[in-house]
């Protein structure tokens, strides 16, 4: 299984093939090109999806770029 870790400088993600973990509202914002709070406000809002790790919030970029998708479509 082939696992590659960024940095934390950079936006830690642990990678295997296509998914990529994304820990944090600031990572999640730096992938999605937004502030951390609009993150915030996006899951409150509009359903973005995240889940948590313990008290850390994380999200699947294959999940995000899918659920950018289906908004841009509606």
């Amino acid at each position: 299984m082939n696992m590659k870790i960024e940095p934390r400088g950079e936006s830690l993600r642990m990678a295997t093939g296509k998914k990529c973990l994304l820990q944090g509202d600031k990572r999640i914002a730096r992938y999605l090109g937004i502030s951390p709070r609009r993150v915030k406000y996006l899951r409150r809002t509009y359903g973005l999806p995240v889940f948590q790790i313990g008290r850390t919030i994380c999200a699947l970029t294959e999940r995000l770029d899918a659920w950018k998708e289906e908004r841009a479509s509606a």
